[in-house]
């Protein structure tokens, strides 16, 4: 069974707690220092003093939301002000500054840093071992048939039971996982690392299938590839520019049949122990290539139900971050993928949005 992730930032939100808690009672300490030091208390400043240990109290509890730790740095900025009723309090926002920069941002990349990022890279595997091939027995390489059938473990995988097509085409999607850039996510999942991200493409325009849309590198399997696995690397390595080399393949999950293109897709899940710089190879291709942090994709916020376009019935789970929408068939499986991983977060299917518009459709 493939097991939840810790959450690698609960012990950092208590202590940033602990830490507010702390500065509520150095923030109080200053009414006495300010009325016998330096010409007493005026309304002016024990008002700003106590509105201000209020807010820390205050937003000591609400160390779990994704925004919290940027408001405690604004919060120091504007106890740093307070340099202008007295200057002792300027210096306890410089110090409070400094600790929630140290606790925040220093500290947990370098406590979790490769540890966790290894503890992501084994939550995949296990995911294939529970469901998929290894990479010694992908489609292809033994059982030419192989490359058009759908497993058994194919619908409780993926959680239902795909139309199927009666002329089916083999291909390959390479879902790669790993910190692909020093960048980490905007929000904080707590269940999976801020630097995970997961590698995808923008369809051009032009193409007559799935045009524009969000994918997984990926494409047909050729005569001279050895089995699936090398077709998602070729692919992804035409598509992107990444070194396959840079690549460790776990495995293969179940094939999945998509019946408006024909094709039976085998996703070959990676881990990109090595990253190489990757960028649009063939504009008539990709019209974008870019990394997407995991935590932002299960951002309650940027989850969502995405209407078929042209009056096609029914929904796909969708994932919108920033102006990027992710729908569709490779919505399906990360959604699917997430799951199964225990890194998706609770979020309100009930809103639906426009495939091509983006704008709310249902909430």
């Amino acid at each position: 069974m493939t097991t939840q992730a810790p959450d690698p930032w609960k012990s950092f939100r208590g202590v940033m707690a602990g830490t507010l808690i702390l500065e509520v009672i150095v923030v109080l300490l200053a009414l006495p220092v300010v009325s016998v030091f330096h010409g007493g208390l005026t309304p002016v400043s024990s008002g700003y003093l106590i509105g201000m240990a209020i807010v820390l109290a205050l937003l000591s509890g609400m160390q779990g939301r994704s925004w919290a730790l940027w408001a405690n740095i604004g919060m120091q900025f504007v106890l740093i002000l307070g340099a202008f009723i007295d200057v002792t309090i300027g210096i306890v926002g410089i110090i409070f500054l400094l600790v929630d920069t140290l606790v925040g941002l220093v500290l947990p990349p370098l406590a979790m840093g490769d540890a966790s990022l290894a503890g992501a890279r084994d939550q995949l595997a296990d995911l294939v071992a529970r469901w998929g091939a290894a990479p010694a027995d992908a489609p292809g390489r033994h059982d030419p048939a192989s490359l058009t059938t759908i497993p058994p473990e194919a619908v409780p995988m993926w959680g239902f039971d795909w139309p199927r097509s009666g002329d089916p085409r083999p291909s390959a999607v390479l879902i790669l996982f790993g910190a692909l850039d020093d960048v980490p996510a905007r929000h904080d999942a707590g269940r999976v690392h801020p630097h995970v991200d997961v590698l995808l493409t923008q369809r051009a325009a032009t193409l007559r299938q799935h045009a524009g849309q969000i994918a997984f590198p990926g494409g047909r399997v050729d005569p001279e590839d050895a089995d699936v696995v090398a077709t998602a690397l070729r692919e992804a390595q035409e598509e992107t520019g990444l070194d396959p080399a840079g690549v460790e393949v776990l495995g293969v999950l179940p094939a999945v049949p998509v019946v408006v293109s024909g094709h039976v897709v085998h996703p070959v899940l990676g881990w990109w122990r090595d990253p190489s710089r990757v960028a649009v190879v063939d504009q008539a291709e990709a019209a974008a290539v870019f990394r997407m942090p995991v935590a932002d994709l299960v951002d309650p916020a940027n989850r969502c139900r995405v209407a078929r376009p042209g009056g096609r019935r029914g929904e796909t789970p969708g994932f919108l971050v920033g102006e990027r929408l992710v729908w569709g068939f490779t919505a399906a499986l990360l959604d699917r993928v997430l799951a199964l991983l225990g890194w998706d977060v609770p979020w309100d299917d009930s809103r639906v949005r426009d495939a091509r518009t983006h704008r709310i459709l249902r909430d």
